[in-house]
């Protein structure tokens, strides 16, 4: 259930930040504007969640993983000892 929530999180996210990019598209090209008027970027549009960062025994276990997946299939090799010149 926690991975569906994390996909849609990210979805939402990336759909506000199109949004907030042409919105602030928009208003930075308005003819309109005042001359030196503050630019407007994308995150001005929509509240910006707090960023949650892992914990390093997340982040290992996550590498982990990771490596595991990547690794699937690969043949055990013995390291290679490099020939005395």
């Amino acid at each position: 259930m926690s991975a569906v929530l994390k996909i849609t999180n990210a979805r939402e996210r990336a759909a506000d930040l199109r949004a907030g990019l042409i919105a602030a598209t928009i208003v930075n090209t308005n003819p309109y504007r005042k001359k030196g008027a503050r630019t407007v970027y994308p995150g001005d549009f929509f509240r910006i969640r707090k960023r949650v960062y892992m914990s390093v025994a997340e982040a290992q276990k996550f590498m982990g993983r990771w490596a595991d997946s990547v690794n699937k299939g690969l043949p055990d090799r013995a390291p290679v000892e490099e020939e005395n010149k």
